[in-house]
């Protein structure tokens, strides 16, 4: 997931239409950065279905960084929001850490 925006955050909805439109040669002309970002939510480590003990979200989870890592290129971040942990339990936080610990990127949540 790519997100751009060379604009102030008062622009209006055309504004930001246009700037879509300009070639990033001509961004980078003007000295605008462009971030990159990746958002990943609501992963509910230990959440079970049938019986499974979470273990369907534990591997969801586990794929995500291998995914992030494998294209080209850096991320400016990794956007982690939502529920991370289905129940709360500081288990399953400490799993979320482990499971995404290794990535090349950085992570916020």
């Amino acid at each position: 997931m790519r997100c751009e925006s060379t604009l102030p955050a008062d622009h209006g909805r055309a504004a930001a239409h246009a700037a879509d439109r300009r070639a990033p040669e001509d961004r980078k002309k003007r000295g605008n950065r462009v971030f990159v970002f990746a958002h990943v939510g609501d992963i509910h480590l230990g959440q079970e279905r049938n019986g499974d003990g979470g273990a369907r979200a534990a591997e969801r989870t586990r794929r995500v960084p291998r995914h992030l890592d494998e294209p080209p290129g850096e991320l400016d971040a990794v956007l982690l929001t939502g529920d991370l942990a289905d129940h709360g339990a500081p288990d399953e936080y400490e799993q979320a850490a482990d499971l995404l610990a290794g990535s090349r990127h950085t992570w916020l949540h």
